[in-house]
């Protein structure tokens, strides 16, 4: 008997326990789960294009051989050098110009001595022209010597003639022997001089010399047909570099070229490409030019409503956000607009202040009772 009522306190201890157990699953079972939530805001939210670019210096002059305007033979600065914008960096030769110039100096000189000869030619026709004339009368001696007079005329048109078009191409020969010194246009630094460019004996097309100012760096980079529309002049800019993952520098379009590059504009439908510069406000980038950059530029700055981007959710063609409302998650269709970094635009389906679910996991169903962490 007693057997019995120790094996029946049993069972019912263990049946209040199962009972205690399924009472406690389904109160965890039950719990609302828990979310992160963010509120819609008003703020401000940039579109950007992201381009690959090189660093350079911003004001640059590259000296290149050219062989139609002569050989270079001195060069007068080395590596290092700091220049003034005018000073004498090179001179080329160029020994068919000099020959021409010695040809044109004869022909001015010649063409001068003629013109002393017809003049004293004339001064002896007018005391032949006077001698005559008491012989035979004015007009009569005039009548007699009208053609040698119009001979010597014609010959003065002619010599003067020449020698204006001598002296034209003097001032023509004395333009392109001043292009044989080669001058500095910027204020700068000498970066590189490359002898063997100069004297022919590079391989590659190099330039000769290189000046510029190292304080001033610049970014290049191309724009696809369809990104030159967007891009303006004055537009910020962020740059970065591999060699620097963990530094950012600033900057501002300086330049979109209206043409597309040399080449670029293909009729079978290839790429197009545009030229753009960035001038990097900045300091203190200790990078080399040649350096690759990545430049993420800013086309569009406003005030929009914006949520975290990894808040949406897409279906089909539809997008939609976890709207809380009373701690209850509300499937909400959405119409995006324009994202920057962590960050997108809502034009329409939320208003500021509706706080939205931020990583919804796939247990988060429309109508489901939610907690806020």
């Amino acid at each position: 008997m007693n057997k019995k009522k120790i094996w029946i306190g049993i069972s019912v201890g263990v049946l209040i326990l199962i009972m205690a157990g399924v009472s406690v699953f389904r109160a965890v079972m039950s719990k609302a789960p828990e979310v992160t939530a963010e509120e819609a805001k008003v703020g401000e939210i940039s579109a950007a294009i992201m381009i690959p670019g090189t660093l350079k210096l911003q004001n640059e002059q590259a000296v290149y051989p050219a062989p139609e305007l002569g050989e270079i033979k001195e060069i007068y600065v080395k590596e290092g050098d700091t220049v003034k914008k005018g000073q004498l960096l090179a001179k080329r030769e160029n020994p068919q110009l000099k020959m021409q110039i010695e040809q044109n100096k004869l022909t001015i000189e010649s063409t001068k001595l003629r013109l002393k000869k017809i003049d004293k030619q004339w001064d002896q026709l007018n005391v032949e022209l006077n001698q005559l004339a008491k012989q035979i009368g004015a007009r009569e001696a005039e009548r007699q010597l009208a053609p040698q007079y119009e001979q010597l005329r014609m010959e003065a048109d002619l010599a003067n003639l020449e020698l204006n078009q001598a002296l034209l191409q003097k001032d023509v020969l004395a333009e392109q022997e001043k292009d044989l010194e080669i001058t500095s246009s910027i204020d700068g630094t000498v970066i590189t001089v490359n002898q063997e460019a100069a004297w022919g004996s590079s391989s590659f097309r190099e330039p000769v010399i290189v000046v510029g100012t190292l304080d001033k760096l610049a970014a290049t980079g191309y724009l696809s047909e369809y990104d030159a529309i967007k891009v303006k002049k004055g537009q910020k800019v962020t740059l970065q570099s591999d060699t620097a993952p963990d530094v950012k520098w600033e900057g501002v379009v300086s330049k979109v070229s209206m043409l597309p590059q040399q080449g670029g504009l293909d009729m079978e439908g290839q790429a197009v490409q545009y030229p753009v510069e960035v001038m990097i406000t900045s300091e203190n980038i200790n990078l080399k030019p040649g350096f690759q950059l990545i430049m993420q530029i800013e086309t569009e700055t406003k005030e929009a409503l914006i949520i975290p981007i990894n808040a949406v959710k897409y279906e089909s063609k539809k997008t939609y956000v976890y709207k809380i409302e009373k701690n209850i998650a509300r499937k909400t269709e959405v119409q995006l607009g324009i994202s920057s970094g962590n960050k997108i635009e809502i034009l329409n389906g939320l208003k500021a202040g509706d706080k939205v679910i931020v990583n919804p996991s796939d247990k988060i169903t429309d109508g489901l009772e939610v907690t806020v962490k």
